[in-house]
């Protein structure tokens, strides 16, 4: 009979403890959520700011930035934004790489954003959450890589193109007279490309490579939807 009643008399406890409990449950857990934090609103007129932080072979860009790279000397990289944009776009330079992104909530705008890199020597660039590109070269090799939404246009002329592009990724190089091209695209891509001699990889998924003129030497294979046009 004692064991029973010690039992129950725990279960009573028990039992009342529960409200207490959920109090205390409820009130972290009110404490543990914070209110969304909401985008800057842009003010004020654009100005420039020097983000030159060393050498620069190789962008990446994840914003919704405008993008411009110029083969140049002296090296130099220019934010220009509104004076509240400014602080939130974040720019590093780790080994070459010059890294660029918006950390959230971001900002919204109504005026341009524009990231501006001038370098001796260009190798790669990335691009991606809706950034939008313009790039200038003579010669060379570059490796460039475009999804989410973001696309480029190219001017000049270039040995090799390392192209891949992805998810409505958009690259105008018609401007840009490529020796030889490597691609691989899908995801709905685009690329209108000016080929004077080699044309090799794959179009998948959607995505439509458009050729200014005849390519000597072709070998891409198209799947799922790619195509190949013009030339």
């Amino acid at each position: 009979m004692r064991r029973r009643a010690s039992h129950h008399v725990r279960v009573l406890l028990l039992v009342g403890l529960l409200p207490a409990l959920a109090l205390v449950v409820g009130a972290c857990g009110d404490v543990a959520i914070a209110p969304e934090a909401t985008p800057v609103v842009g003010s004020g007129d654009v100005i420039s700011e020097d983000r030159t932080a060393g050498p620069v072979e190789r962008i990446s860009v994840a914003a919704a930035i405008d993008v411009v790279v110029q083969v140049g000397t002296p090296g130099s990289v220019t934010l220009t934004a509104q004076p509240d944009i400014l602080p939130l776009v974040s720019t590093e330079v780790r080994d070459g790489q010059l890294i660029v992104h918006v950390p959230r909530p971001g900002y919204t705008t109504t005026m341009p954003v524009q990231l501006t890199v001038i370098t001796p020597k260009v190798t790669a660039v990335t691009l991606s959450g809706g950034a939008r590109g313009l790039i200038e070269m003579s010669g060379g090799s570059l490796a460039l890589d475009l999804s989410g939404g973001a696309s480029i246009e190219g001017v000049g002329s270039l040995d090799t193109l390392h192209l891949t592009a992805s998810s409505d990724a958009d690259v105008v190089f018609a401007r840009m007279v490529v020796d030889a091209c490597t691609l691989a695209m899908s995801g709905g891509s685009a690329a209108e490309l000016d080929v004077t001699s080699r044309l090799d990889g794959e179009v998948s998924g959607g995505a439509t490579v458009t050729l200014t003129r005849p390519v000597p030497t072709m070998t891409v294979q198209t799947t799922s939807g790619g195509s190949v046009q013009g030339g």
